[in-house]
Formats: C-alpha cells, structure tokens, sequence
C-alpha cells in the first residue's frame, strides 16, 4: 500500500504492529481487520494531502474496532443473524458508525470498507453520489428508529445495497490490498 505522508504510514504501520497479523474477520462475504485499517488510513491520508483536518487518527480502541468487525458473525444456535454479503456490509457499516472506532472519519472509513468488500465480490455501486450520501448521513439515526441493534435498518439498508450494485467480471488489483479484485466501472456522480 502506498501513502503520500510518511507520518500517515508510519501511523498505519504502528496500528498494524499492534493489532498483529492473525485477522479472525476476513472471508469472501466480511471485511477483516486490517482491510478496515487499511481503509481508515488512507481516508487520513487522502485528507492530510488535502490538507484538511482530521479530529484523530487511528482507532479509538481496539475493543471498539473488534466490536464494529465481529457484528458480521453474530447468531446464535450456529444460525448467522446476517446473511450474505449485503446484509454483512450493514451491519458493519453500523458498528463502524455507531461504536465511533475511529477518532474520526468514521462514515468514511465505512464507506470506504464496504466499497472494497463489494468490489472484492464483484459488485459495483451505481448509486448517484448524493444518494449514496445520503445513506451514509442516515446511518448514524439508525437507533432512533429501530431497536438497539438496529436490526430492521441494517436490513433495510442491505437492501438498499443490494439494489444499488451491480456485477462485473474484470479484474485489477484492489486499491487496499494486494490480491486481484473487480474493476469498479466509471459511473457517472452527482455533484
């Protein structure tokens, strides 16, 4: 991976020495532990270059990002409570917003997570970018809607997803991780 500020990477590879190289997270259908790292740092990143201020980098706690990343196994009995990719991208999409992991960019770095994990699947978002936005912003007033876990927005949101994405077949290597991952197509995005 490659950062324009050497204090950014520096900071990143802190993070990544800290949290060890076992991830117990990742699959084909969840993000594991150092792609949401990964995803964090180059949102500050992106930002130090812009030079625009970030509130903290890094997480929180690591109990907080372990948190946001093990709600995509939760059940109970064997039976996974979330099924399939879109639901899994949910539910992170909430821990990572609703934990408030990092000590800021939080709806970036979800964002960010979630755009790789259906990239890494084959799926692309062709949402305009306002409407995209838009669930992100929402994101956040999940629990006033719903119960505490936020169960029926998750779901709702998983839908959203799910109908805002389409499939591709190219490969090209992930912008986060090495391995070879779907090309995102040009999309046209409002502004």
């Amino acid at each position: 991976m490659y950062f324009l500020h050497a204090g950014v990477e520096q900071e990143y590879k802190r993070w990544k020495q800290i949290v060890g190289s076992d991830d117990p997270y990742n699959s084909d259908d969840t993000i594991g532990l150092h792609d949401v790292l990964a995803a964090h740092f180059l949102i500050v990143d992106y930002f130090a270059e812009k030079k625009h201020g970030i509130g903290g980098v890094g997480p929180r706690s690591l109990d907080l990002l372990h948190s946001a990343l093990s709600r995509q196994f939760t059940g109970y009995g064997g039976a996974s409570k979330w099924k399939g990719l879109y639901q899994h991208c949910a539910t992170l999409m909430f821990g990572i917003i609703k934990n408030h992991t990092f000590h800021d960019a939080n709806k970036r770095t979800a964002l960010l997570a979630i755009l790789f994990l259906l990239h890494r699947n084959r799926r692309i978002v062709t949402l305009p970018q306002k409407k995209l936005d838009g669930l992100m912003v929402r994101s956040p007033e999940i629990d006033c809607i719903a119960t505490s876990s936020g169960t029926r927005d998750i779901r709702k949101n998983s839908k959203h997803l799910q109908g805002a994405t389409m499939q591709t077949g190219q490969y090209v290597s992930s912008p986060i991780s090495c391995e070879e991952t779907p090309v995102i197509a040009t999309t046209r995005l409002a502004r």
